[in-house]
């Protein structure tokens, strides 16, 4: 498991299934995306994280926003609060 540092979250990029059972990202299917946000899940919430924010929930972030990186061969993003522009409640 990964542990965020600081005011960092470190989320996972949400993807949708189809019945085939191909996988594929929200970023291909427009219907699904609204003003370049993607929705993402969180893993890890940094202890100086400003709001209450658990692993599970699903945030929006700006396009293009936060560091990318690989672990275990699964992409997942750093980024900080002020990335972070809406929670899914």
């Amino acid at each position: 498991m990964i542990q965020a540092l600081k005011d960092f979250v470190i989320v996972r990029q949400k993807y949708a299934e189809e019945s085939s059972g191909i996988i594929i990202p929200e970023t291909a299917n427009k219907h699904k995306l609204y003003d370049g946000k993607i929705k993402y899940i969180v893993e890890s919430v940094g202890p100086d994280y400003p709001w209450r924010l658990r692993r599970g929930d699903m945030i929006e972030i700006v396009r293009h926003e936060g560091i990318k990186f690989v672990h275990e061969g699964i992409d997942y993003w750093k980024v900080k609060a002020r990335w972070i522009e809406g929670v899914y409640v």
